[in-house]
């Protein structure tokens, strides 16, 4: 005798217009075997669904197990015809959510399972899994899964908003987590679900505070958000929000309301000058007039003296027109410097048609060359929003950097519907420096980048930007010597040894490098004598780009344990957003008995 038992799952986390299910959880099944009662008060169970963590199996016969499917529901083939089951729970990860390494084992409850068809051969029972949010919350924990959930809407009442990213962050004291990103469903609702691990990353500290572990060990995230339909950004709350009331320290399963602007009332203009303003966040055109900008005459940043090197992206405004209206288009060239070692003398500027009037063609000047290799990104998006039975819904088309033969970006000027709008993205290209200078060898190579502007009627110049690239990886040699047979590679005078190795390091803008000794678990630091900083007064160093020599350390204290020996470095290399470019460590062990 056999019983094919069906149901579906759901679970409640606090959204009164949505549920999630149990999917990816193993649910196995049990028999009842109730306590003797007397017949006239006998009565069959009623399930009060919960989770009851637990470590053991019940005691009775399992009678089946199923796994739930993506859309809750669940079936199985149970051994006989109960009456009533134990159904408990076992997971490692839900479908829709991430892996926490933790496992999580309960009981949710005790339910009757009355047959369908009891006179037929194939008897079949239905269950319906409701879970509370207590309990749904209590089965996360077990997980350190977390749940940072809620709905956005717009207008009066309020209507869902349909089709835009919800980003989640926790707020910290010296670094902002960003906990992950959910898109809105038709009832405006999203679900962004992170380990604990997200929110109780050690905090990049120094000084005293290094001394400190995370400081959000206790407790659980400083929730704030940010909302954006393609590169409309819709809401941008202060990280001083996840300090507020009601966001400071969430709950597993917390649930936010966000409003946001009516979506009619989102600005539309899409004419203007475009402009280019910043490589990543190093701007090249003052903030303000007669502002500084951070990037010097000699193609470095004004402070650092840092290079630049990867993809870089380059930032500002390209509107659908310009100011008059007219279609625009635009490009970047390039010239290299005959000497980049100097501050002036570089190629100047590319010409200008005469009359500043527009040239058809749209030819390459003499000298310079076009950019259409290594450029992508996006530079705007048109977004729509439509509304049909009280629901925003909202669309976003990225409008991507596609160059021509010359160069030349057309930019999109296609006729915008009735409620759509066009979004600057802030970002024009992003640019991969190995497409002019790969990866190799110690040439100090400087550019001139320009950014050429044309429309119908005028052409728009804007001043060349000198810029230097270097692709290389700093290059690290270290040896350690009088190394000896077996496990003993030092004479130990006293309890201490003394360390000698050679070094090498390698790279046209070095900004550090320092030598160390350790235990293998990192304990005992101290360093060689070999390290330095070198203060960036000069732009780079001439041949040979590199330094070489001995490292030493007399009377290093041991004891028998294993130890490493190494160098690490660092370069003066930005991609304008990523300050440093970190090397090694190149690294040798040894070990003492």
């Amino acid at each position: 005798m056999s019983m094919i038992l069906s149901g579906t799952t759901a679970a409640d986390y606090g959204n009164p217009t949505k549920q999630q299910t149990l999917a990816g959880a193993t649910l196995v099944f049990y028999a009842h075997e109730p306590a003797p009662v007397a017949a006239a008060t006998a009565a069959a169970p009623r399930a009060r669904w919960d989770f009851y963590p637990t470590s053991a199996d019940p005691t009775t016969p399992e009678l089946g197990r199923a796994v739930v499917a993506a859309d809750g529901t669940f079936s199985t083939t149970l051994k006989g015809r109960p009456a009533a089951v134990v159904v408990t729970i076992a997971v490692d990860k839900f479908a829709y959510a991430p892996a926490t390494g933790k496992h999580a084992r309960g009981v949710l409850g005790v339910a009757a399972v009355a047959a369908l068809d009891p006179d037929g051969q194939q008897v079949r029972a239905h269950l319906a899994i409701a879970l509370a949010k207590p309990g749904y919350c209590r089965l996360l924990a077990a997980l350190d899964l977390w749940l940072a959930a809620g709905r956005v809407v717009a207008g009066s009442p309020a209507a869902a908003v349909a089709g835009v990213f919800v980003t989640a962050f926790d707020r910290d004291i010296t670094q902002d987590d960003q906990l992950g990103e959910a898109e809105t469903d038709a009832t405006g609702s999203f679900e962004v679900f992170f380990a604990g691990a997200a929110f109780r990353k050690l905090p990049l500290l120094s000084g005293v505070l290094a001394s400190l572990t995370s400081l959000e060990l206790v407790g659980g995230p400083d929730l704030f958000f940010k909302v954006r339909a393609g590169a409309v950004v819709l809401l941008d709350e202060a990280p001083a929000t996840g300090r507020a009331s009601g966001r400071e320290n969430s709950h597993n399963c917390s649930f936010n309301e966000l409003t946001v602007a009516a979506p009619g009332v989102v600005p539309g203009v899409d004419a203007g000058p475009t402009v280019w303003r910043a490589i990543g966040d190093l701007a090249i055109v003052p903030a303000t007039p007669g502002g500084v900008i951070d990037l010097d005459a000699d193609g470095l940043t004004a402070v650092g003296k840092q290079a630049v090197h990867a993809v870089i992206k380059l930032k500002g405004t390209a509107f659908r027109r310009f100011t008059n209206g007219e279609a625009i288009r635009y490009r970047w060239l390039v010239r290299e410097w005959a000497n980049p070692t100097v501050a002036a003398g570089g190629p100047g500027a590319p010409p200008v048609p005469a009359g500043r009037t527009a040239d058809p063609s749209g030819a390459v000047p003499t000298g310079w060359t076009a950019i259409t290799a290594g450029l992508g990104g996006s530079y705007g998006s048109v977004i729509g929003f439509s509304t049909a039975g009280g629901v925003y819904t909202v669309t976003a088309v990225a409008l991507p950097v596609a160059p021509d033969a010359n160069g030349w970006i057309e930019v999109d000027q296609r006729v915008l519907a009735p409620g759509e709008y066009y979004a600057a993205s802030g970002e024009l290209a992003r640019l991969d420096t190995a497409q002019l200078v790969p990866p190799g060898g110690y040439a100090h190579r400087k550019f001139s980048l320009v950014l050429q502007v044309q429309t119908a009627s005028a052409g728009f110049q804007q001043a060349p930007q000198p810029i230097h690239i270097c692709n290389d990886q700093v290059r690290l040699t270290f040896h350690l010597s009088g190394l000896g047979g077996g496990c003993d590679p030092f004479v130990r005078v006293g309890g201490t040894v003394d360390i000698d190795a050679a070094y090498q390091v390698e790279h046209p803008y070095l900004q550090s490098f320092r030598t160390y000794v350790q235990k293998h678990d990192g304990t005992n630091h101290q360093a060689l004598s070999a390290s330095a900083t070198f203060a960036p007064a000069a732009p780079f160093w001439l041949a040979p780009p590199g330094i070489s020599g001995t490292a030493t350390l007399a009377g290093y204290g041991v004891e028998p344990c294993s130890y490493e020996a190494g160098i690490v470095a660092q370069a003066r290399l930005t991609t304008g957003e990523a300050t440093i470019l970190a090397a090694g460590p190149v690294k040798e062990g040894f070990c003492v008995r």
